[in-house]
């Protein structure tokens, strides 16, 4: 039941998944009935789906940052992390002044999870100029779209999930065919999987989806039998 959306123009701003219809007399939305991803082209979905066939099978590994300084605090970002980092074999993680962008893409040559609770931002103008916040000497220092890109800093990793504010935001002032933002640059950077937000969320609620995110994917929910979940279906239940 996985469909894979590849939306074009003005369709790549949308939330597609909660499209809603009538289906025997009840509404229904589309998540309800299928587990739904997103993919920036085919192009793209046929390179992720061939990076994620061909790495090798690995216990999962974690690199995260929770709450960097310097860019606002978010009050559950560390409970976050330490809460899914109990569910790796081995992890990797920094918060406030540690969780700067030289330990994160460290850890993340090692890693096959790179979970990111801090803010981000995205920019409509110059889109390869959206970030996320991580901590500096002073200030926050960002990690942008256009480093990941030439870089290729989570070549290496499964699964991205950018757990911040409006980080699967793509470009909606020149409406490329194909969509342009932080989401297709982990994409187009190697990593066959990412998580990201369309909007700003609340860091309560955020901390409890991404722990229970973990449990599905990871298969150690309680009284489940099913085993591991591809992120996709472990997000969408």
């Amino acid at each position: 039941d996985l469909i894979t959306l590849i939306p074009c123009g003005l369709l790549g701003v949308l939330p597609l998944h909660a499209a809603t219809y009538r289906r025997d007399g009840e509404w229904h939305c589309l998540l309800d009935d299928f587990t739904v991803a997103y993919a920036p082209s085919a192009r793209v979905f046929d390179i992720a789906c061939s990076t994620l066939s061909g790495q090798s099978v690995r216990d999962p590994v974690l690199a995260a940052v929770g709450n960097p300084a310097g860019a606002g605090s978010l009050r559950f970002a560390q409970a976050e992390v330490e809460e899914i980092a109990g569910q790796f074999t081995g992890t990797h993680a920094f918060y406030r002044t540690k969780a700067t962008k030289d330990a994160l893409l460290k850890a993340a040559q090692g890693a096959t999870h790179i979970h990111l609770a801090c803010h981000g931002s995205f920019d409509p103008v110059a889109p390869r100029d959206s970030a996320l916040k991580l901590a500096g000497d002073k200030r926050a220092d960002p990690l942008t779209l256009s480093e990941i890109l030439a870089d290729r800093p989570f070549a290496g990793a499964r699964l991205v999930i950018a757990s911040a504010c409006e980080t699967a935001i793509t470009d909606f002032y020149h409406l490329p065919d194909e969509a342009i933002g932080l989401p297709a640059g982990f994409l187009q950077a190697g990593t066959p999987g990412v998580v990201g937000t369309l909007w700003q969320v609340d860091d309560v609620s955020t901390a409890l989806l991404m722990t229970r995110f973990y449990e599905y994917h990871l298969g150690h929910a309680d009284n489940r039998r099913d085993g591991p979940m591809s992120p996709a279906r472990a997000l969408r239940l």
